[in-house]
């Protein structure tokens, strides 16, 4: 354990665990007086000396990548929408494995933009297809390409944010993430209702070529050789030290560096492997576990039952089944506050608390919150399709009652969906924000995130092909039971990282 003093005396502890040293006699501090952790460099160029708004450009950028992805349809038969999500889930889960590696070796920017195109050109194709064998290939390259975003966001993050900073930066990235596909039925129910499904894929298109531009002239590269840079590890003086405005332009930065060149260390085989190799870490183990339950059933999950339940039982149309996404939306945007920028309050507060050593399974504080909303929203949600209840939903689906006359279970339903999905972003969060602090920087920093992503995908992939037919057969309330137990059941692991996590690290890795 490395500590050193500050000029203001603050005592700054640094665990061998994070692979990171302070090897300068003077710590940088923040605005506030925290001590940056990682450290930054005397060279303009390193994304942590950019802007506050270069690296919010950025973060909208990469996050913004996932919040366009809307083709999730409703309109037609359940068994060809859960084909359709499959599909593109199985090439999600193969870009996740494909693009970090090559980004961690090539950089950030050109794999994002590659990315991109190639989700513009499937889905310019998939809006064009007459067959339904064409669709399904334009979703798999949609997804291959969605992979890029899913998982290098969060090693973007690492790259340009302080450790202090980084849980309110991942909720925004998987707010957009798990939101993403639920403003897109509420916006595709209307295209739909008034045109046609393709109207979806058209308004994809656009978005995508849009942000395929955007990309090209304003996201610049944001992997820095922080190891091989001699300032970082022989500079002392804070006179050395860039000021923000006297930092080097990200976009000049973009126009000196030769984009072709290698960055990191070659991208072999042994890289692309690396992910699954994290799965031997309790730290990875134990929190994909939970993130992976948790989405391929209230993800995934609800978004397959909502056309059994809503149109056979409520008489909704395609444009009342999309607003029925209003309360998975709420329930992210709170579920992000709390697990946002709340777990970043937490964590300064406990580190301050601890004398400045900094643990990363403080990140995990409000984490059974989390775990309790997902698991107990989806029992709700379940019961409550099954029994009438007594109406005590929220104001905020109000709007979509007016289309219609509704009863006391359709609000019921839909306020829970908004609980569970609160729960979800709220263990997506912090679960990620604490994997990146376990092992960032280095390459576990990103193969953490990947083979968690990528568990996650497996999971989306099965659930939808057996979902449905369970729930009918069994009926909903037996079914949600078993998944509220199975929820559970998977997040025991977690839960016990509050107290264990720690000595696991040390001992495990």
């Amino acid at each position: 354990m490395l500590q050193q003093k500050t000029e203001r005396d603050y005592p700054v502890d640094v665990d061998e665990e994070f692979k990171f040293e302070l090897s300068t006699p003077v710590v940088r501090q923040g605005p506030d007086g925290r001590p940056l952790v990682p450290q930054p460099s005397s060279d303009p160029a390193d994304p942590l000396n950019w802007s506050w708004s270069w690296k919010h450009i950025i973060l909208l950028q990469v996050a913004i990548g996932r919040f366009g992805e809307i083709g999730k349809q409703f309109h037609v038969p359940v068994n060809v929408v859960s084909y359709q999500v499959s599909g593109h889930v199985i090439g999600v889960g193969i870009g996740n494995l494909f693009w970090t590696p090559l980004s961690n070796s090539y950089g950030r920017r050109p794999c994002y933009i590659a990315a991109a195109l190639i989700t513009l050109i499937a889905n310019i194709g998939g809006s064009f297809t007459t067959s339904y064998a064409g669709l399904m290939v334009s979703r798999v390259f949609q997804g291959f390409g969605s992979g890029a975003p899913n998982t290098m966001a969060a090693v973007t993050i690492a790259d340009i944010f302080f450790l202090h900073e980084r849980g309110a930066k991942t909720g925004v990235w998987i707010y957009c993430t798990t939101a993403g596909p639920y403003l897109g039925p509420i916006i595709t129910g209307f295209l739909i209702q008034a045109k046609d499904w393709q109207w979806a894929l058209y308004l994809t298109t656009i978005i995508k070529a849009f942000l395929f531009v955007f990309m090209l002239f304003f996201l610049p590269e944001t992997l820095y050789a922080r190891q091989n840079s001699e300032e970082t590890q022989t500079s002392s003086n804070a006179s050395d030290w860039p000021k923000t405005e006297q930092s080097l332009h990200p976009i000049r930065y973009n126009l000196l560096r030769n984009p072709f060149k290698r960055i990191g260390p070659p991208a072999t085989f042994n890289e692309f492997l690396r992910p699954f190799k994290m799965l031997r870490y309790p730290s990875v183990t134990l929190i994909a576990l939970p993130i992976s339950f948790g989405i391929s059933y209230s993800d995934v999950g609800l978004t397959s039952l909502i056309p059994q339940v809503f149109k056979p039982l409520y008489g909704f149309n395609s444009q009342q089944q999309g607003l029925t996404f209003f309360g998975f939306l709420i329930g992210c945007l709170i579920g992000e506050t709390l697990a946002g920028k709340l777990s970043d309050v937490i964590v300064s507060r406990r580190t301050k608390a601890n004398k400045g050593i900094f643990e990363p399974e403080m990140r995990l504080t409000a984490f059974p919150l989390g775990v309790f909303f997902m698991a107990t929203g989806l029992l709700l949600w379940g019961i409550f399709v099954d029994i009438p209840t007594p109406w005590i939903g929220p104001v905020f689906v109000g709007g979509e009652f007016n289309l219609r006359k509704e009863t006391h279970r359709e609000r019921e339903t839909d306020h829970n969906q908004g609980v569970t999905i609160c729960g979800v972003q709220m263990v997506t969060t912090m679960g990620m924000a604490y994997v990146i602090d376990c092992y960032s920087p280095g390459p576990g920093g990103s193969a953490g995130p990947t083979i968690i992503f990528f568990c996650r995908q497996v999971m989306s992939l099965i659930v939808p092909f057996y979902n449905v037919p369970v729930a009918n057969k069994i009926g909903f309330t037996k079914w949600f039971i078993i998944q509220f137990a199975l929820i559970v059941g998977s997040s025991i692991g977690s839960l016990m990282l509050l107290w264990r996590g720690k000595h696991w690290r040390q001992l495990y890795g």
